[in-house]
């Protein structure tokens, strides 16, 4: 049986989540003026923000960390449905930031409902 994350977790959880999704907007913003491209590979804080958020609710039991990190991969590299056109069609910073946070959206349902199994 799964036990419920720390309050204080969770709180870091956000936090980060909450920091990343800010510091990811301004920087994204900075790089994508100076070198005039649209979501390089080497920016991650995106993804950051998107597995945060996944883990936010999520509890601390191994198999829900680890589908995460899985789910969260497979989500953001499939790109289904609103996922896919989040990524076509809004720009700008918040076009590199979006997809991924659905993508720890859709984690975060699917473990979530799976943590009700555990």
């Amino acid at each position: 049986i799964a036990m419920m994350m720390s309050e204080a977790g969770k709180a870091a959880l956000i936090l980060a989540f909450l920091i990343s999704c800010v510091a990811g907007w301004w920087a994204i913003e900075q790089i994508q003026e100076k070198t005039q491209t649209h979501d390089d590979g080497w920016i991650v804080i995106d993804e950051w923000a998107g597995v945060w958020l996944a883990m936010i609710f999520s509890g601390p039991h191994f198999v829900q960390v680890f589908l995460c990190l899985a789910l969260f991969r497979l989500f953001d590299i499939w790109k289904p449905g609103p996922i896919r056109w989040l990524d076509k069609n809004v720009h700008g910073p918040v076009g590199v930031m979006i997809d991924d946070l659905a993508a720890g959206l859709a984690t975060a349902v699917c473990v979530w409902g799976i943590g009700w199994i555990l």
